[in-house]
C-alpha cells in the first residue's frame, strides 16, 4: 500500500507526464456526483484553467479531497483561492489554494459507464441538483 503522503505527489508525477490517472473514492460527500467507490479518472490542470462549477482533486491537511469549485477569488498577492464544498454537503465549504491543486476531475466510471464531469451538460445538472437540493431544505425548515 502506497503512503497516503507519497500518494499526492505520484499522482501529480503522473499526470505531469501525460499519462491517465484513476483510482477509486472513498466517501460521500460528493454524492450523487461521485458515489463512494467509484472509480474517478483525473486530468493535469493549471489552477488558473480552474473555472467555478469544476470537481477538483485538493490535496488539504485532511488528505485528498474531491469537491466542486463554488467560487474562485484572487488575492492582493494575485494568488488563487477557491471555495470548494462537496454536493452532498450542506456546509458552506472550505478555502483551497491553487498549491494545493492535484487534478481535475474528468469523469466518473460506475457500473461499466463513463460519466464525463466536463461541459455545459454537467454544469447544468449540477445547478438542477442544487436547486432541488435548496427547495428540499426549505420545506424540512418549515415543518
Amino acid at each position: 500500500m502506497i503512503a497516503k503522503q507519497l500518494f499526492p505527489d505520484l499522482l501529480r508525477e503522473a499526470l505531469s507526464l501525460g499519462r491517465r490517472v484513476r483510482f477509486h473514492a472513498m466517501g460521500r460527500s460528493m454524492n450523487p456526483t461521485i458515489v463512494d467507490g467509484d472509480a474517478i479518472r483525473l486530468a493535469s490542470v493549471i489552477p488558473a484553467a480552474i473555472e467555478v462549477g469544476d470537481v477538483v482533486l485538493f490535496q488539504l491537511p485532511r488528505g485528498l479531497v474531491a469537491h466542486r469549485v463554488e467560487r474562485i477569488e484572487v488575492r492582493q498577492d494575485d494568488a488563487l483561492e477557491f471555495l470548494v464544498k462537496g454536493d452532498a454537503a450542506e456546509s458552506t465549504g472550505e478555502w483551497a489554494t491553487a498549491h494545493e491543486v492535484v487534478a481535475r476531475v474528468e469523469a466518473v466510471e460506475r457500473d461499466g459507464q463513463l460519466i464525463s464531469l466536463g461541459g455545459i451538460g454537467e454544469r447544468w445538472r449540477h445547478s438542477l441538483w442544487e436547486l432541488c437540493a435548496g427547495i428540499v431544505q426549505r420545506v424540512r425548515r418549515m415543518r
